[in-house]
């Protein structure tokens, strides 16, 4: 069988049918979340998510948890419920890694990517101090995965979670990297996500960063980003 987004009742049909292959069971409850989440049936969604995570324990398949555990995090991150979203994937880092944490050997390779969002949750919760781990973490696995999309939005994570707890100098280091690893993408959207943020943090240099962070936005039709910056520069 395919993973697709079913309808309602092809969807139970296959459910029905892959109920003794605990991995094509998650993947198919995961595309039903989706499709009631599409439908704005939060409540509905977010359980079959659940589900689709607990099929994928008994598959025994790390990186299928891992996806599945980004997912349901992601979800409940976008609808502000913070709270479940660092208790659940908390659980996930446990259940990935066999109980090992965030610096853990042997993970897949999108690993980082349920950190990221474990310490998203956690700062949003007002929770720098774990937050600083799980981001540390993530930028250790985004770098041993060598992917530089992930150590950008790590260094970008740290930074702020270190702005946070008080630490303004590692922070910029942070800042910097992040911005580096941005330009090198091309992804003229974060890079001046990033520098917004170090304006707001940086009183000596606000003008300055904020009008290049405003050029950007403007180079990609970026509204939001565009009045945050041009509020900051003073223009």
């Amino acid at each position: 069988l395919e993973e697709s987004t079913p309808d309602r009742v092809g969807g139970e049909e296959a459910l029905a049918a892959a109920s003794g292959h605990p991995a094509l069971h998650a993947r198919l409850l995961r595309s039903q979340a989706r499709l009631l989440i599409a439908q704005g049936e939060d409540a509905q969604g977010l359980e079959q998510m659940r589900d689709a995570v607990r099929n994928a324990i008994f598959a025994m398949d790390p990186a299928l948890l891992n996806e599945l555990y980004i997912d349901l995090g992601k979800m409940l991150i976008d609808r502000a419920r913070y709270d479940e979203a660092a208790q659940e994937l908390d659980e996930g880092v446990a259940m990935v890694t066999g109980g090992d944490g965030p610096m853990a050997d042997s993970v897949p390779p999108t690993f980082w990517r349920l950190l990221t969002h474990l310490a998203e949750s956690q700062l949003a919760r007002n929770d720098p101090e774990p937050a600083h781990a799980a981001a540390s973490g993530a930028l250790f696995q985004a770098q041993r995965a060598d992917t530089l999309i992930g150590q950008a939005r790590s260094h970008f994570l740290l930074a702020r979670v270190l702005e946070e707890r008080g630490q303004p100098g590692v922070a910029e280091e942070h800042h910097q990297a992040a911005v580096a690893a941005f330009r090198r993408l091309g992804d003229r959207r974060s890079t001046a996500e990033c520098l917004i943020d170090q304006a707001a943090h940086r009183p000596e240099r606000r003008t300055d960063l904020a009008r290049e962070a405003l050029a950007l936005a403007e180079q990609v039709n970026w509204p939001q980003g565009a009045d945050r910056a041009r509020t900051l520069s003073g223009d």
